[in-house]
């Protein structure tokens, strides 16, 4: 799995100079191909086993709501410029979250991204599904691609 292995890893990765810069690589590593260089990183979320314990590092991290679409329990802090998220699975049942853990372990998860003008492609009408809400508020689509267990990519919907 490309990416760091480590939370503290992460960390380092994106205290450089530009954290958006370092973001946007990192999205090149993990995710290559499904962020396109039009896409400003809002935030990284974080698989996790156990968020109390990934959530010591120091830094001010709070809980968040619910995870509807990765199906994860969550905690947010701000870092410069991008939102992490810590993830760990629901405990209501199995999930994309999971998913990931079960397959790479702990790691970078998803990216949420604004994408300018994006709807997903529409499956059985004319019309896109609908957004579900993430963890801070805005309402965002699953990227289709071809690995169930992830790492993810979220696009948002763009801000009024």
């Amino acid at each position: 799995m490309p990416g760091p292995t480590r939370f503290e890893e992460l960390l380092v990765r994106l205290r450089g100079a530009d954290a958006r810069l370092a973001a946007a690589a990192l999205a090149r590593d993990v995710v290559p191909g499904q962020a396109g260089p039009d896409d400003r990183i809002v935030a990284l979320a974080w698989a996790t086993h156990d968020l109390e314990r990934t959530g010591s590092v120091p830094l001010p991290f709070r809980r968040t709501a619910r995870d509807r679409l990765l199906e994860g329990d969550t905690m947010a802090v701000r870092y410069g410029p991008v939102l992490l998220l810590l993830e760990q699975p629901h405990a209501e049942g199995e999930g994309r979250v999971a998913a990931y853990l079960s397959r790479y372990g702990e790691g970078v998860l998803a990216f949420f991204v604004e994408r300018p003008r994006y709807l997903p492609p529409s499956r059985a009408s004319e019309r896109p599904p609908r957004p579900v809400h993430t963890p801070f508020e805005r309402r965002g689509w699953l990227v289709p691609h071809e690995w169930p267990w992830g790492p993810f990519v979220i696009a948002l919907e763009e801000e009024r």
